[in-house]
């Protein structure tokens, strides 16, 4: 037994080096922005993909010398490094910059899309590589059929234990302790920095008191770039040294490889390398210590639920620099509408257009009657998406696992109604009536969102967006773990007062009652006592607070109203397409949903529904129109789907960099707003539409191209003001 315990420990500090090789990185940039950096895993991965381009390249399928190793690895490592540094720097650029002076969440909810952009960028450079060797190499003369896999291995296998005489434990590979001795040296290298050098001084002021920092002269901005241009750096240093000893590249990417990473800065305290790189190792010992006695399945839920917990026992850090809560009185704000908008001004007038479209769109599709099926789903999405509004837009809560709410609703119906649920027929013989299943739904998942409020009620700005994350990835895991993998099927059509409902024409009349009901009662809602205290929780809960509004009981009461809404949602979508999975409540589910509720404005029913049709359009009809163009066009075997991640990131992006350039004035009068709807009525709008298209696209790619000039300026720029000491 103790040699079982001695060798999961050695696993454990093996695989808890990588977590430090990430966190270390994430916190130094955390202590600066003070915001999450969601697309920090993909830049991790990214370096890694490098790194195996490289190597692959110059020495696979060659016997090379020792020599040829060390040139190759050196050129790989500094190419690995100089990438990382200008990637996170791309990043700040796009993702903080803009956004910097304005709420906190804003920043997390572009490098949201920016992390989803780049996935696709790994999936497609990942697709362009090599994947077979040239030559002869079975009896098929000129059939490349060996497979290439990861990198050449370049670390000899060496078990070191066994080398010191060490026979009783299992293996420890040279790799292994390669991992350890680089996650130790850049945890020391990053306090030393952070202790001995200025731009090390300017980070520890500004983790503690931005605004006194820059009061004795930090360039707050200069060291927010430096920052992430070092964490670039470190994420180079560490998906090199993975690629290397794993001889392969890393595998997770997006939002949620980061979760691990930012539970160790969390752990270790946001600013303290070196107490990041010991709670990553305590992980890592943890996360073997779980998978071995208990299951590999539960490992990720035992790490978040620790996240959770840790967020709810010090909501503002665990260290005394870590001090997010003195900047909590900055507005939650995220794409509220302004008040200029037609979608503020004159909803009545757009909601009875769409009442009316609504009504007409089955004698429109009369003679396709297949797009009905589309129509209803369109309308289970625009459901979902009125939930998260009131807990987004009307309460300023970002909740990124929304998605749980709306599996938990499905599965609820599916429960109840599944013949497969033979368990039911003792106390609910037959099938239930559908007004009864949905009310359920509805009222089980909004009781789990007032467990989800209260538990999150003490949190601010990102680190309750962070724990919405994590308890959204709780849900989907129990779901898949508790109800397996493959789903329920053949889910029977919703009852009402015994008769079936299966035909497409009389469900879309149903969700279109639905829809049209929750979206009365959202503006209602909205214009409501409750509605505005909710939006002053929305602008400044410490003025809220002061003027007597109830924060803990308007929040959970958000988060009830909008999880049943949500499980509504769930419901309705299990009995309409007979089916429900775990992947419901996946993390791309509740992305797409956040980009439906930005688009269209967060905090207002009449945007919810412009912003679900928007993405749903592009999604069912403007992508495979374009799709079937270009595979005509180009060449067999592509397609456009392939680029879903992009679209969505990009259009969750812009999207709320239009809304923040609008709230800050940026656009002027609202005669020079280029996507406020007044001007989208007009013809001059129209006309004017590809140039504005051009210059949009104009402006990205003068970003892109002066991303490295602006990396190379900040290294020559003074963190500190010219004149004032340190």
């Amino acid at each position: 037994m103790n040699d079982i315990v001695a060798t999961l420990g050695l696993i454990g500090l093996s695989n808890g080096s990588v977590i430090a090789l990430n966190a270390i990185a994430l916190t130094l940039i955390y202590a600066a922005a003070r915001t999450l950096n969601l697309a920090h895993g993909d830049v991790f991965a990214l370096c890694s993909v490098m790194t195996m381009t490289i190597l692959r390249a110059a020495l696979w399928d060659v016997v090379a010398t020792p020599l040829d190793l060390v040139v190759w690895c050196a050129i790989a490592g500094l190419a690995t490094v100089v990438f990382g540094m200008l990637l996170s720097a791309l990043i700040e650029a796009l993702g903080f910059r803009p956004f910097r002076g304005g709420s906190r969440l804003a920043p997390i909810i572009a490098t949201l899309g920016l992390s989803f952009a780049l996935y696709q960028v790994s999936l497609i450079w990942a697709h362009a590589l090599p994947t077979y060797s040239t030559g002869d190499h079975r009896s098929v003369p000129g059939l490349p059929e060996v497979p290439i896999v990861g990198v050449p291995a370049i670390l000899p296998a060496i078990d070191v234990l066994h080398a010191l005489g060490i026979n009783s434990v299992g293996s420890f590979q040279l790799r292994d302790l390669v991992l350890i001795g680089v996650a130790v040296l850049v945890a020391l290298a990053a306090q030393v920095m952070l202790k001995r050098t200025r731009i090390g001084r300017a980070i520890r002021a500004c983790a503690q008191d931005p605004i006194a920092a820059q009061m004795v002269g930090v360039n707050h901005n200069g060291t927010i770039r430096a920052a992430f241009a070092i964490g670039g750096l470190l994420a180079g240093i560490g998906a090199f040294t993975f690629t290397v000893a794993k001889e392969m590249p890393v595998g997770s990417h997006g939002a949620e490889s980061g979760l691990m990473a930012f539970t160790a800065a969390i752990l270790g305290g946001i600013g303290n390398p070196i107490g990041a790189l010991l709670a990553s190792l305590l992980l890592g010992v943890f996360s073997a210590m779980t998978t071995y006695f208990l299951d590999a399945h539960w490992t990720p839920v035992f790490i978040y639920l620790l996240l959770v917990g840790l967020l709810m026992w010090r909501p503002t850090g665990l260290t005394a620099e870590d001090r997010g809560g003195d900047l909590n009185s900055i507005s939650n704000e995220i794409v509220v509408l302004d008040r200029r908008s037609l979608l503020r001004r004159q909803p009545k007038l757009l909601l009875l257009v769409l009442l009316v479209a609504l009504i007409a769109f089955p004698a429109l599709a009369e003679a396709e009657p297949y797009r009905l099926p589309v129509a209803n789903s369109f309308l289970i999405w625009i459901i979902l998406t009125l939930g998260l509004t009131i807990v987004v837009g009307m309460s300023g809560v970002l909740d990124i696992g929304f998605a749980a709410n709306f599996a938990l609703g499905g599965y609820v119906s599916a429960y109840l109604t599944a013949p497969a649920m033979a368990w039911r027929a003792g106390f609910l013989p037959g099938i239930p009536d559908a007004v009864f299943v949905m009310a359920l739904a509805a009222l089980i998942t909004g009781v789990v969102g007032v467990i989800r409020g209260l538990a999150t009620s003490r949190m601010r700005a990102d680190y309750l967006a962070i724990s919405t994350l994590a308890l959204g990835l709780v849900g989907h895991d129990l779901i898949k773990y508790l109800s397996g993998v493959g789903g329920i099927s053949a889910i029977p059509a919703p009852r009402v007062l015994g008769q079936p409902i299966a035909s497409p024409l009389a469900q879309y009349a149903i969700l279109g009652v639905i829809v049209t009901v929750i979206v009365l009662a959202a503006i209602r809602l909205q214009n409501s006592r409750a509605g505005r205290a909710l939006a002053a929780i929305r602008e400044d809960e410490h003025a809220a607070a002061a003027f007597g509004v109830n924060i803990v009981t308007y929040k959970t009461a958000a988060f009830f109203i909008g999880s049943a809404i949500a499980g509504l949602a769930g419901g309705l979508y299990a009995s309409v397409t007979s089916y429900v999975d775990p992947e419901l409540a996946g993390f791309h589910i509740s992305v797409m949903a956040l980009a439906m509720a930005c688009i269209g404005g967060a905090g207002s029913a009449a945007g919810a529904v412009i912003g679900a049709l928007a993405i749903l359009l592009i999604d069912r009809v403007a992508i495979p129109t374009v799709g079937r163009l270009v595979e005509n066009s180009l060449y067999a075997g592509f397609s456009i789907r392939e680029l879903n991640y992009l679209v969505f990131g990009m259009a969750l992006y812009l999207s709320l960099l239009s809304w923040r350039r609008q709230a800050s004035g940026v656009e002027g009068k609202a005669d020079h707003e280029p996507w406020d709807p007044d001007q989208m009525l007009t013809v001059r709008w129209w006309t004017g539409l590809p140039g504005r298209l051009a210059g949009a696209f104009n402006h990205l790619g003068l970003s892109l191209a002066h991303a490295g000039h602006r990396t190379r300026a900040f290294l020559d720029r003074n963190v500190f003001d010219e004149g004032d000491g340190a």
